[in-house]
């Protein structure tokens, strides 16, 4: 008894310690019935914002906002971000709250994690939020949920199209749609789509990027690692690692 009731102390003055009086309503609310939404407001942050209970967004809050997994250092500050698999939009916010003058465009294919992403972004200026899934040709594409939350859904290639089909985009794409000649920062978390993105089509946006921050997901797709190496190994860049994320520097 005395055990839990110090690991319920300390618990608690660790989100005290980080968040602040958020912390604890933090605890108090990411055990209600699963995707309720609840409210965060953060010292540090300007506007609150948005996560479900008993979803895959309280793991991605406490990644971004407390162990700090984008909190990397780019030389100079981004002028113009693209966040590939967006989801809610915390690592949209992150980056918003560390280079506030950026431009960032956000792209999430899931109708669901898109209600809430523009929820979240609203209120600030220069985020750009776009509902499709990238790709690396223009196609229509599926949303699997393959059983691991909300923040990890997957798409796939389909040759028809139904009212849960979407439109894919390509980088170069976003890149005409918003006018952008070079690309600061691309982060990518697109659930084994990496896979497809750096097999083909990669020829002109690549060479744009200044630091491509990425996740791998064989775990959910096998050979992301295997082909994301294998055409990496054509450009001059050094890494660098920071959690799950893979930060590559291009050298220009």
């Amino acid at each position: 008894m005395i055990q839990k009731l110090i690991a319920k102390f300390s618990n608690y003055l660790f989100h005290y310690r980080k968040f602040g009086r958020s912390g604890i309503g933090l605890l108090k609310n990411i055990k209600r019935k699963n995707n309720e939404v609840f409210s965060v407001k953060l010292n540090e942050i300007p506007f609150p914002f948005f996560l479900r209970s008993n979803t895959s967004d309280i793991s991605a809050f406490y990644q971004i906002f407390s162990y700090k997994q984008y909190k990397i250092d780019f030389g100079n500050e981004p002028k113009y971000i693209i966040d590939l698999g967006a989801n809610i939009g915390l690592s949209t916010i992150y980056f918003k709250y560390k280079y506030p003058h950026a431009v960032i465009i956000a792209v999430e294919p899931d109708p669901y994690n898109v209600e809430l992403l523009v929820r979240n972004t609203k209120m600030y200026q220069d985020i750009h939020c776009v509902q499709c899934d990238v790709w690396s040709s223009p196609t229509n594409l599926e949303v699997i949920d393959i059983g691991k939350g909300k923040w990890a859904y997957m798409t796939k290639e389909v040759n028809y199209v139904t009212d849960s089909t979407i439109k894919s985009i390509t980088i170069d794409e976003i890149m005409q749609l918003f006018q952008i000649v070079e690309i600061d920062v691309l982060k990518i978390d697109i659930e084994g789509a990496e896979k497809e993105l750096f097999e083909t089509g990669f020829e002109n946006w690549i060479t744009k990027v200044k630091t491509l921050i990425i996740e791998l997901h064989d775990r959910y797709k096998e050979g992301c690692t295997k082909t994301f190496f294998r055409t990496m190994g054509n450009y001059e860049f050094s890494s660098r690692i920071r959690g799950e994320n893979i930060i590559c520097d291009f050298k220009k």
